[in-house]
């Protein structure tokens, strides 16, 4: 009788040792399941806002593709300004006093209800165009061919720049272009062709 007693208690004991077994193989697994799901759920955020930051980085190269500068700008006298600007790729090279290298620039401005479109080098003269009277620069867009355009000096003689006229012409061949190049005559350094990546312009 005591044999059986025994065995009975040794049997319960083995069947309370197998629930509080298996108790706690599923205490282990169940906070692991929680865990896998907050992962899936961190990944699928993760991947909205991958490609979110896709598609706003195509929209940003699209308008950075443009080498284009914009500004806006109002003068002390309540005046605006707007500007619409472009750098050269070609480096001119020019020898004493203008040696180490002169970058162009196109800018087309607008204030006081004028537009003006003017190319300036950074060193160097220029002298197709004389500040008194005047001048022709020839300008050519993409695959057309050159055209003769006129062209005035700044106001306060700089020979580092000069105005071209027939602006609304220009103007709209910037819209629709993608290559410009203009022809300058500089002093002691004869024509120089400076290509601008004009593809983008807005106004």
């Amino acid at each position: 009788m005591n044999k059986v007693v025994k065995g009975l208690g040794i049997g319960c004991l083995g069947l309370i040792g197998v629930f509080v077994l298996f108790g706690i193989i599923a205490a282990i697994i169940s906070p692991s399941t929680g865990t896998e799901k907050t992962s899936n759920n961190e990944t699928k955020d993760s991947i909205v806002e991958i490609k979110d930051t896709v598609n706003v980085s195509k929209e940003e190269i699209k308008e950075v593709s443009s080498k284009w500068i914009y500004e806006t700008n109002e003068t002390k006298m309540g005046e605006s300004q707007k500007f619409a600007q472009i750098k050269s790729d070609d480096i001119l090279d020019f020898d004493f006093p203008y040696q180490g290298g002169s970058e162009s620039t196109l800018t087309v401005r607008k204030q006081k209800g004028q537009t003006d479109i003017y190319y300036q080098v950074s060193k160097g003269q220029i002298v197709s165009v004389n500040p008194v009277d005047g001048g022709t620069v020839r300008v050519k867009f993409d695959d057309e061919k050159p055209m003769n355009i006129s062209a005035s000096g700044a106001s306060d003689y700089s020979s580092d720049i000069i105005f071209l006229n027939s602006t609304s012409k220009l103007i709209s061949k910037l819209k629709s272009a993608k290559k410009m190049i203009i022809e300058v005559k500089f002093y002691d350094e004869g024509n120089r062709q400076i290509e601008f990546d004009v593809e983008g312009f807005k106004w």
